[in-house]
């Protein structure tokens, strides 16, 4: 079957869509997508590429690929059964980029996993208004979103820059529901220190 959506700011998703009992099969081409057509805060920019999908009642997976003057998203996801992973995520823009890969089983807790990586991301390249940055920096994040959301959050920032003043630290923060948590937070900012050490919530 043939694909035609309109989406915000003129884009447009088109191809084909093929649907089996055992078997489905999606090939599909995006045009002029622009992220501030989303959010107005996001640089303006015009993304072409594709999405990819198949799979059956089993496996299934996708793969997405968009590119613009400036700035590039691929993404691929795979999931097996009551496993969903996240294989490869790659944002840049010149010689900034976010890039990670995660997990998530869709069992009875819902563990997850997520570990992130900056270098030399420029905020200004995605939000115009930011500060300019070059930040390198780790980031790892685990958990369950089961019985209650819960899980860790550790970071770290090294050889960066924030407006022009060297930035470093390293943090841990744990949650429970996301309402409350505890955690360690060490950042340096040019001649400033900022050290926090506490919870939130009750």
């Amino acid at each position: 079957d043939e694909v035609l959506l309109k989406l915000q700011g003129g884009a447009t998703i088109t191809g084909n869509l093929t649907l089996q009992r055992d078997h489905s099969v999606a090939n599909l081409r995006v045009a002029g997508l622009n992220p501030a057509a989303l959010d107005s805060r996001l640089r303006n920019a015009r993304l072409h590429g594709s999405i990819q999908l198949r799979g059956d009642a089993n496996a299934q997976h996708g793969k997405l690929n968009l590119t613009g003057t400036a700035l590039q998203l691929s993404a691929e996801l795979q999931r097996n059964g009551d496993k969903l992973t996240l294989q490869q995520l790659s944002l840049t823009s010149a010689h900034a980029e976010l890039s990670g890969t995660g997990e998530l089983n869709l069992g009875q807790l819902q563990p997850y996993n997520f570990n992130g990586q900056l270098r030399h991301f420029d905020l200004t390249a995605f939000v115009p208004r930011a500060p300019h940055t070059d930040l390198n920096a780790t980031l790892m994040v685990s958990g369950a979103l089961q019985p209650q959301a819960n899980g860790k959050v550790d970071f770290e920032i090294r050889d960066s820059h924030l407006a022009q003043q060297p930035i470093s630290g390293q943090g841990h923060v744990s949650y429970q529901d996301l309402a409350h948590g505890k955690g360690e937070l060490l950042i340096k900012v040019g001649d400033n220190r900022l050290n926090l050490n506490g919870s939130y919530g009750k």
